[in-house]
C-alpha cells in the first residue's frame, strides 16, 4: 500500500460540519481577544468555551483523533485564562493563539487535500501540554513496538578519547549550535561522531540496542526537519548519554525513549530506515521529511479565504483595466498609454510572484506591445489583448479553485470562457431554480389529495426546465431523475390518468433530492451519492407505475 493511501482521508463529513467549526474558532479567538483586553469575562465567551468543547466530540466522531485532543487542549488552556480574567497570562494567550491557528489550517489542509497527518499537529500539542503542565506527547507517539534484537554494528571511530567530560561538552556545544542557527557541516559530523563512539562503548551493555538504533537517528541529521519536539528530544539525548557514560552498565531507556528513536530513524529516506519500517512492522501513515516537506507547502501556504481575497482584488483590477481598454484605446493620449503599459506590467509582475507563469508571459507581451505605433499598424490588438485579459482572470479562477476542496466544486468544462462569469452564471441559475423549485413543491403539495389532478399537466414543463439546470450544476443523476419524472407525467396524462398521491409524494421526493443539492451549492458542503440515488429510485418508481 502506497503512503498516499495510508493516510487518504474522506472529507466529507467534515466538510458539512466545517463553517460551524470556522464560526466556532473565530469566536473564540474574538472573545479571548477581548478577555485580554479587557480583563473581564466579555459576553458570549462562556457560549464560545462550550460550543469549543463540543467540537472536539465531533471530531472524535469523524474519527480525527488528534483534532479532538487539540480542540480539548485548547479548551482546557481557555478555561484557566477564564479562571483569572484579570491576570495577562501570555504564554496562555500564545499557547491558544497556536493552538486555534492550527485548528483551522490543518481543518481546510484536510479538506483540501483529503489526508490525514497528525505528525504536523505535534508541535503544537506539546506547545499547549505544556502550558497545561501535563505530559507531552512523543515523538514516537502511535509506533507499538518492542525492542526487537537489532543486527547493526557501530561504525568505529579512529577518537579514542574516553574521557566522559570530553564528550559531554563537545554534544553540548553542537547543541547549543544547532538551536541557536550557527551550526555547521562539521557540527554535524561531530554528532554522528559522538554517537558512533556510545555505541562502540555500549556493546554488550542493556542499553546496547537503543545506541546501535541512535546511529542510523544521527546519520542523516542535517537533513532532517528540526522541529521544537525534535529539538527538545535532542536536549534529552544530552541528557542520556551524560548519565550513561556515568554508569554505562545501568543506564536504561523505555518504551517510548526507543519509539522516539525509531520516529526519528524512519523519518529518513535510505535503506536503514526501509529496513527498520519492515521490521517493526510500521504503517506508511508514517511520514518521511521529504513526504512532509511536500504536503507543508499546502498546510503553511495561503488559506482559501487569502487566496479568495486576492484572487478578487486581482479580478477586480483586470475588470477596470479590460473596461478602460476596451472603450477608450484608441483615443488615448501618450499619458494614458503610458500609465495603462505600467498597469498592465504591474499585473504581469503579480502573476509571476504567484507562480502564474503562462499569464505572466502572455500580460508581458501585451505591455510590451502596447504604444501607438503598435495599437494603428494592428487592428486585432485590442481583440487580442481582450483574450489575453480573459485567459489571465481563468488563471486566476482556476488558481483560487485549486484552494477549495474539490467535492464542493463544479466541473470546468470549456477554459474559452470567463471563469468569472460562469460563477456569476451558476449563482444566478441557482437562485432561479430555487424560486422554480418552491413554486412547483407548493403546487404538487396543494394538490396531493386532490382527486382531480389535470391542472399539473404544465409540470412537466417545469421539470424539465429544473433538469436542465442540474446537467448545467452538475447533476447528472438528479437531471436525469427529473426527466423521468417529466416522462412519467406526461404518459399519464397521455393515457388520461390522475396521479395518485404516492405518485406525487416520489415526485416531492426528486424535489427534495434537488433542493439539498441546491442547499450544498449554497454553503459548501458536499452532498452525499444516496441523495441522487433515492432521486432516481422515486423517479423510476413513477415510470414504472405509468
Amino acid at each position: 500500500m502506497s503512503y498516499q493511501s495510508s493516510i487518504y482521508f474522506d472529507p466529507t463529513a467534515l466538510l458539512i460540519v466545517k463553517k460551524e467549526i470556522d464560526q466556532i474558532i473565530d469566536q473564540v479567538e474574538n472573545t479571548v481577544s477581548e478577555l485580554i483586553e479587557d480583563q473581564t469575562l466579555p459576553f458570549g465567551i462562556d457560549d464560545a468555551f462550550i460550543r469549543l468543547e463540543q467540537s472536539n466530540q465531533v471530531f472524535a466522531m469523524i474519527e480525527l483523533p488528534h483534532l479532538a485532543q487539540l480542540a480539548h487542549y485548547c479548551a482546557q488552556v481557555m478555561s484557566k485564562m477564564m479562571q483569572n480574567p484579570t491576570a495577562k497570562n501570555l504564554k496562555y494567550a500564545a499557547a491558544l493563539s497556536d493552538g486555534t491557528t492550527m485548528l483551522k489550517r490543518y481543518i481546510e489542509f484536510i479538506c483540501l487535500r483529503e489526508v490525514d497527518v497528525p505528525q504536523f499537529l505535534l508541535d503544537t500539542l506539546n506547545h499547549l501540554e505544556r502550558v497545561l503542565n501535563i505530559p507531552c506527547t512523543a515523538l514516537g507517539n502511535g509506533i507499538q513496538t518492542t525492542q526487537k534484537q537489532l543486527t547493526l554494528t557501530p561504525q568505529a571511530s579512529s577518537n579514542q578519547i574516553n574521557s566522559s567530560d570530553y564528550w559531554n561538552t563537545l554534544y553540548k556545544d553542537c547543541l547549543i549550535k544547532l538551536v541557536t542557527q550557527n551550526e555547521t557541516e562539521d557540527d554535524f559530523d561531530r554528532f554522528k561522531l559522538i554517537v558512533y563512539h556510545i555505541a562502540l562503548l555500549s556493546l554488550e551493555t542493556p542499553s546496547q540496542q537503543y545506541w546501535l538504533l541512535m546511529q542510523i537517528a544521527f546519520n542523516q541529521l542535517d537533513q532532517l526537519i528540526l522541529s521544537d519536539a525534535r529539538l527538545k528530544w535532542l536536549a534529552k539525548v544530552g541528557s542520556q548519554i551524560r548519565e550513561f557514560l556515568n554508569a554505562p552498565q545501568h543506564f536504561q531507556v523505555d518504551e517510548t525513549d526507543f519509539a522516539n528513536a525509531l520516529a526519528i530513524c524512519i523519518s529518513q529516506e535510505n535503506y536503514d530506515s526501509q529496513m527498520l519500517r519492515e521490521y517493526f512492522q510500521i504503517s506508511d501513515n508514517i511520514l518521511t521529511d521529504v513526504q512532509l516537506q511536500i504536503f507543508s507547502r499546502h498546510l503553511f501556504g495561503p488559506d482559501q479565504r487569502t487566496m479568495d481575497t486576492v484572487a478578487h482584488l486581482i479580478t477586480e483590477e483586470l475588470n477596470q483595466l479590460r473596461l478602460d481598454i476596451e472603450s477608450h484605446y484608441q483615443s488615448f493620449t501618450d499619458d494614458q498609454i503610458l500609465d495603462i503599459r505600467l498597469k498592465l506590467y504591474r499585473m504581469a509582475n503579480i502573476f509571476l510572484v504567484m507562480n502564474l507563469n503562462e499569464a505572466y508571459a502572455e500580460m508581458k507581451l501585451q505591455a510590451d506591445h502596447f504604444h501607438r505605433t503598435y495599437i494603428q499598424q494592428n487592428t486585432d490588438f485590442a481583440q487580442r489583448l481582450m483574450n489575453s485579459m480573459l485567459s489571465a482572470m481563468n488563471s486566476i479562477g482556476i488558481l483560487k479553485r485549486n484552494f477549495a476542496p474539490t467535492r464542493i466544486q463544479l466541473d470546468v468544462n470549456n477554459m474559452n470562457i470567463s471563469l468569472d462569469r460562469l460563477d456569476d452564471a451558476h449563482e444566478t441559475l441557482q437562485k432561479e431554480a430555487r424560486i422554480l423549485l418552491q413554486e412547483l413543491g407548493d403546487k404538487l403539495f396543494q394538490n396531493i389529495d386532490a382527486k382531480d389532478t389535470n391542472d399539473l399537466l404544465n409540470i412537466t414543463t417545469n421539470l424539465r426546465q429544473l433538469s436542465g439546470a442540474a446537467l448545467f450544476l452538475d447533476a447528472q443523476e438528479l437531471s436525469n431523475a427529473l426527466k423521468n419524472s417529466a416522462e412519467a407525467v406526461e404518459h399519464y396524462y397521455d393515457i388520461q390518468k390522475s396521479l395518485t398521491p404516492q405518485q406525487l409524494q416520489h415526485i416531492l421526493d426528486v424535489l427534495a433530492s434537488l433542493e439539498l443539492h441546491l442547499d450544498g451549492l449554497k454553503y459548501d458542503y458536499p452532498i452525499h451519492k444516496s441523495v441522487s440515488e433515492t432521486a432516481l429510485i422515486s423517479s423510476q418508481k413513477i415510470k414504472a407505475v405509468a
